[in-house]
């Protein structure tokens, strides 16, 4: 098992990494460009390309060439499911508001549908504003993208004013991405879901103070 991560990431997940090592995985630092999702991407790509005869190619979010995007969506929805159920069963009720985070769109894809048919519920995807508004400061593909092609798929794309992608900026790990699943975009596009921005700051600040109830 072959894993390509951005050497930014690698030191921000630092114990996911140790535990993907423990597990027998073989890390490859990538060191261009940003060193995060977007150039991970790239190298991953590349390695399959060089070697599609005797490789499998895996991505852990909602983004490339089709049927990709449908595989992670697939098994992702997992999450989704279980949510409803679960809800189900300790309330009665389904929730006012469904809530994930949105950077290529994996965890969140997963979790709308289980609620997307449901149209009493509320969805919001929540976008990382990182350190504000311009072009490199965030990666808000849907907020501030236009559309554009990355990785052999068309979506929301981080793109300065002569075309060119992007860099994108996230303190999380893996929301650093120009780009949004195509069906974010679509999602967005006849407005079942809400999509809604959060800096830095806030979202720290959410973090510690949901850290404070109990349970958490």
């Amino acid at each position: 098992c072959e894993v390509h991560m951005g050497e930014v990431d690698i030191e921000k997940a630092k114990p996911n990494v140790e535990r993907m090592k423990i597990l027998g995985a073989n890390i490859i630092p990538v060191t261009l460009g940003t060193k995060t999702l977007k150039e991970a991407v790239d190298a991953s790509f590349g390695a399959y390309c060089r070697e599609y005869e005797t490789a499998m190619y895996a991505i852990g979010s909602v983004v490339g060439p089709h049927p990709f995007p449908m595989i992670v969506e697939h098994f992702q929805s997992v999450i989704g499911r279980e949510a409803r159920a679960q809800m189900l069963d300790l309330t009665g009720e389904l929730p006012n508001h469904v809530i994930a985070c949105v950077g290529g769109g994996s965890n969140s894809i997963g979790m709308f549908n289980g609620f997307l048919e449901d149209d009493e519920v509320k969805i919001y995807g929540v976008e990382p504003l990182g350190k504000g508004e311009k072009i490199g400061e965030n990666a808000a593909s849907l907020t501030y993208g236009t559309d554009g092609i990355l990785h052999g798929f068309k979506c929301k794309l981080l793109q300065d004013e002569n075309g060119e992608i992007a860099n994108a900026y996230s303190i999380a790990s893996g929301l650093d991405y120009p780009g949004v699943g195509p069906k974010h975009c679509y999602l967005h596009n006849i407005g079942r879901v809400n999509y809604v921005t959060i800096n830095d700051k806030e979202a720290l600040d959410a973090f510690f103070e949901l850290s404070k109830l109990e349970g958490i």
